[in-house]
């Protein structure tokens, strides 16, 4: 999903439809994609991605987004913690990745009826063929995996 979210944003020609954000301005959709936008964020550029069939996002994923802009910093060493507990139990030939030179690439929230299911997309610099994410329920991790 991720990966069509990348084209999109790679595209010369933009699609017309767009919600616009108060705070974080205009958001532009994509079909069987959702909502999505490039913004600034912990020092560099990450993609937001809300997903949809086109309705708008409601409150309560537009909440849950911004806890995650408003509170990264200060959970970003409970993760860290996270993700080295559960790389422990990988097996041998899944390197798990040093917790702390990961860098925030996306905030995922795909499922707009349980917006608070989100997934946290992080990328390890140098490492092209893996993109490593947290889910999240509630505000609990519940998962760190990597896609290829």
């Amino acid at each position: 999903m991720l990966t069509r979210l990348l084209k999109y944003f790679s595209r010369s020609s933009r699609p017309e439809i767009l919600f616009d954000h108060s705070e974080l301005g205009s958001f532009e959709f994509l079909q069987e994609v959702g909502w999505g936008k490039l913004i600034d964020f912990d020092g560099h550029r990450i993609q937001v991605h809300l997903g949809s069939n086109g309705e708008i996002p409601n409150q309560s994923v537009l909440d849950c987004l911004q806890y995650w802009l408003d509170n990264w910093a200060t959970r970003r060493s409970e993760i860290n913690e996270y993700i080295t507990q559960q790389g422990r139990s990988w097996l041998p030939h899944d390197t798990p990745p040093e917790a702390s030179e990961l860098v925030l690439s996306s905030i995922a929230i795909l499922w707009p009826e349980t917006p608070w299911a989100c997934m946290i997309y992080l990328d390890l610099p140098g490492d092209d063929e893996r993109q490593f994410h947290v889910t999240f329920k509630g505000h609990e991790p519940t998962g760190f995996a990597y896609d290829h």
